[in-house]
């Protein structure tokens, strides 16, 4: 290892770039000779009074193991004295960078930029043989709660692969507003955890906190995988793979906390991958305890997105796998937009017999909002990896409280759709669609109503069906028994929906509502069906089948 500018000098315990001596200097450049091995960690905290300094290590060909506590260490909580620190490293495409560190692999704090590039591989895992998790890969704090001003800057670019692996509680954590921008041509987070590193960790989670954090997969997959056993109740249950809600801040000391807005975005130009056995996706929009209001949003857009995961909540009220929140006048939410076509793709795995109880996407609070987005989406066809197998949930989608979820593109869905609260759910399906459930929001004015005044419901919301030619919705019977934690208060009855439109649907090609039910549950067990529907007004033709003895005849509304 060769240096030119300020000091480098260690202990048994750390590596200190800018070490005693020569502080005038504000510059440190470091250059390896051969494949190197740091055993302390690195420490870049800055001298005493300096404004600012950079350091630059450049690795050439060769591959560089940090270790220590923190691999990389370059964290200011506050207080005047937190100095401009920028830390570069590079090299070339035959070299690497390995982070080992036992309880992070950044610890980065403050006002600092690390900019990592031109390198075959960055990996960032918790010790080989290690029994207590790290903290997280990578850890984000900044200085206060500012407003206007970026402290931790982390930006990786140019490099092959992109990975983060092994017992690790969070994969990056980014606490206040941090810019954090991580790309390569393949990203791979993968943890299996076991335990927690530190009474502060209440859950595990891939991405996590608030703040920009932005990865990108240039060419190959982004692929995000989470798993830890389902016995550690306390942290397992509040478990999402991406997680922008209130703050657990693993690298601040004391009570310290920081908000921000959260911004998050996943893209891939080819597909996203995200395995859990948790909850996917969980957005918040808070109120700190200062009384300042913080957004919570996150985008993933890809050719296709493929999701597998779980989701419950210790309360057992909002289980989820998707989940916006928002009780505050900030918004919370979450877009999935897929461009190629194999779409979409979601599937519910059961993990702690919550299935009945379970919502796959449930927005609540009239900043929430969920968006689908595809040529081709999915959902519910593929029950613990059993290929057209449904899981008996409670919903797939979940309005409430005047929150919206909109779907725009060809479906096949199994499940049922609520809205309650004056939540809105939009469902805009296109040709060859195919939706198998119930569906309910208590908006038909007449019913049960006496002397047929239209009865007044506070808790009603508002479904919207638009269909397409060649497409079918199967009615099935809302089931909404105390097993399910009843929404409204009901048992099994018969769907309702404010509107069904029939889209570009023609008397040739009609957009089919059966109330027969789909073929294969045909029979005496499966009562008549009613569908009450508010309004039939808007455009293309809607074709109703509808249930007679001998199972045939049919009854056609056109519009």
């Amino acid at each position: 290892m060769e240096k030119q500018g300020a000091n480098v000098t260690q202990n048994n315990q750390y590596l200190y770039l800018f070490g005693p001596g020569q502080s005038q200097l504000n510059y440190l450049n470091i250059r390896l000779t051969d494949n190197t091995t740091t055993s302390q960690t690195v420490m870049y905290r800055g001298p005493g009074g300096q404004s600012s300094t950079t350091a630059t290590v450049n690795l050439g060909n060769f591959n560089w193991a940090l270790n220590g506590d923190s691999a990389i260490d370059s964290f200011r909580s506050s207080g005047t004295s937190n100095p401009q620190r920028h830390l570069s490293l590079t090299g070339s495409k035959q070299s690497s960078l390995t982070l080992n560190g036992k309880n992070f692999g950044m610890k980065l704090g403050g006002d600092v930029k690390l900019e990592i590039s031109n390198l075959n591989g960055v990996t960032i895992s918790s010790p080989s043989g290690s029994t207590t998790p790290v903290g997280a890969a990578i850890a984000a704090v900044a200085a206060s709660n500012q407003q206007h001003v970026e402290n931790v800057k982390l930006i990786v670019n140019s490099v092959n692969l992109l990975k983060i692996e092994g017992n690790v509680n969070h994969g990056v954590a980014s606490y206040g507003n941090n810019n954090i921008s991580l790309t390569a041509d393949k990203i791979l987070i993968h943890t299996d955890v076991a335990g927690k590193a530190n009474n502060a960790i209440s859950f595990n989670g891939l991405i996590v906190g608030s703040g920009k954090v932005n990865l990108a997969s240039l060419q190959g997959d982004l692929n995000l995988l989470g798993f830890s056993k389902s016995d550690e109740i306390g942290i397992y249950k509040e478990s999402y793979a991406i997680r922008g809600t209130d703050e657990i801040c693993d690298a601040c000391s004391g009570s310290t906390t920081r908000y921000f807005d959260a911004n998050f975005s996943l893209k891939s130009n080819s597909a996203i991958n995200l395995n859990t056995n948790w909850g996917a996706i969980y957005m918040e929009a808070l109120e700190s305890p200062e009384g300042n209001l913080y957004s919570a949003r996150t985008s993933l857009e890809a050719s296709e997105i493929n999701i597998k995961a779980s989701g419950t909540s210790e309360n057992g009220k909002t289980n989820a796998t998707f989940k916006a929140l928002s009780n505050v006048d900030k918004d919370a939410s979450i877009r999935l937009k897929a461009t190629g076509e194999n779409g979409i793709k979601i599937n519910y795995v059961d993990t702690l017999n919550k299935e009945k109880k379970q919502d796959i996407f449930y927005a609540q609070g009239k900043s929430a909002t969920i968006s689908l987005d595809a040529p081709y989406i999915e959902i519910n066809n593929k029950f613990n990896d059993v290929e057209g197998s449904h899981a008996d949930v409670r919903n797939v989608f979940f309005a409430d409280s005047n929150a919206s979820i909109s779907l725009v593109g060809r479906t096949k869905i199994f499940g049922n759709t609520s809205a309650r609260n004056g939540g809105n759910v939009k469902l805009t399906v296109s040709e060859s669609s195919e939706i198998t459930g119930g569906m309910f929001d208590n908006s038909f004015p007449y019913h049960n109503a006496t002397s047929g005044k239209p009865s007044t419901r506070q808790d009603k919301g508002n479904i919207s069906l638009i269909g397409s030619s060649g497409s079918i919705w199967n009615v099935l019977p809302y089931i909404d028994s105390q097993e399910r934690g009843s929404i409204f208060n009901k048992e099994t009855f018969n769907s309702m929906v404010f509107s069904v439109f029939g889209g570009n649907a023609t008397k040739d090609n009609p957009f089919v509502v059966n109330l027969t039910g789909p073929e294969q549950l045909q029979s005496a067990s499966l009562p008549y069906q009613k569908l009450y529907v508010t309004n039939l007004t808007g455009p293309g033709v809607v074709q109703f089948n509808l249930r007679f003895d001998d199972n045939q005849a049919k009854n056609t509304h056109q519009q």
